[in-house]
């Protein structure tokens, strides 16, 4: 069986037929660039947040510098102040400090003890009883340099110990050595609960 289509409804067939085939090749090319379109537009808003996020940021930088240059000069008004995050390791700076100064003239460190730290008006104590043994001629220097020290260091309950007179036998060229028990003090920044 034959279908014969009168010439103007074969026309308008043909002509739906190319329609539908325009548009499943349109629908073809169309469905995946608007995907592409959609994933750029996401891409340009979250762009566009970050940009917003950076401005934002720039923004706040005077302030955080002006925060920054306040921080500086508050520390700079506390330099005098041992480092130590805490007590005990502030105590071993100050050992440090300490045995670099004694052993810089001569001396020798014997003992350390450790005392126990104490609150004083925001600042922590941190103190240490040394027993040392000096020539003589050094005494003066280094009670200089621990008291002119940055961090800023104090001496307390001073004990010193002066040789018997020396022996014939001894050269002369040989120093006598004094016995010292000091203690020695530093403040720290209390920790705030």
């Amino acid at each position: 069986m034959s279908l014969r289509l009168s010439p103007r409804r074969g026309r308008g067939l043909a002509l739906a037929i190319l329609v539908a085939a325009a548009a499943a090749v349109g629908l073809a090319i169309a469905l995946p660039l608007q995907g592409t379109i959609e994933a750029r537009r996401e891409t340009v808003q979250s762009q566009l947040k970050l940009l917003a996020a950076y401005r934002r940021a720039e923004a706040q930088r005077p302030v955080v510098e002006a925060e920054l240059k306040a921080l500086k000069t508050a520390q700079a008004a506390t330099a005098g102040l041992i480092d130590g995050a805490t007590p005990p390791l502030a105590a071993a700076r100050l050992q440090t400090e300490m045995k670099k100064i004694v052993e810089a003239h001569g001396g020798e460190i014997r003992s350390v003890q450790n005392l126990p730290p104490a609150l004083v008006e925001g600042f922590e104590t941190i103190e240490l009883r040394y027993d040392i043994t000096l020539p003589m001629k050094a005494l003066g220097p280094v009670v200089y340099e621990v008291e002119s020290h940055t961090p800023y260091l104090f001496i307390d309950g001073v004990d010193i110990h002066a040789p018997e007179a020396l022996a014939s036998d001894q050269p002369a060229a040989q120093e006598p050595k004094l016995g010292i028990r000091w203690d020695v003090r530093a403040y720290r920044r209390a920790e705030t609960p």
